[in-house]
């Protein structure tokens, strides 16, 4: 008896193995034929190269040719936004740990973040609602 069960695993192991060799040169032997009508091997066709790619390779021929002709490439002002209108001076006098969270993102929202900071914001009807959210943290120079 013992013979018949060794047998009967051995034959179950066997069949367990051809299955799985047998599924990947299923898989292959499908791919084949495709490749065989066409008369060559599949040859990948390119992607498109996406436009970031295409201005960074612009900007590095126009860098490699400003190194070449020895001029060197003067870098872009910032310009500030000016405020319009009233402007209002925002002091940071608390901190924002142990806050509500809602408190400490208002103070990220007003361009404050620690103490002593100071921001000129433009004085319209939003930013004062945000400093009265954080008023006891805050101090508003005119």
């Amino acid at each position: 008896m013992a013979d018949k069960d060794d047998k009967k695993a051995a034959a179950a192991d066997e069949t367990k193995a051809a299955g799985k060799k047998a599924a990947p040169k299923a898989a292959a032997e499908k791919a084949a034929p495709k490749a065989e009508a066409k008369g060559d091997a599949p040859a990948r066709a390119k992607k498109p190269a996406n436009k970031g790619q295409v201005r960074k390779a612009a900007k590095k021929a126009v860098r490699k040719e400003a190194v070449k002709s020895g001029a060197k490439a003067a870098p872009k002002p910032r310009a500030k936004k000016a405020p319009k209108g009233d402007v209002v001076t925002v002091v940071q006098t608390g901190s924002s740990t142990r806050r509500p969270f809602d408190q400490q993102q208002t103070l990220v929202g007003l361009g404050l973040g620690r103490i002593g900071k100071r921001r000129e914001l433009t004085d319209t009807p939003a930013v004062r609602g945000m400093i009265a959210k954080v008023a006891h943290l805050v101090r508003v120079e005119a």
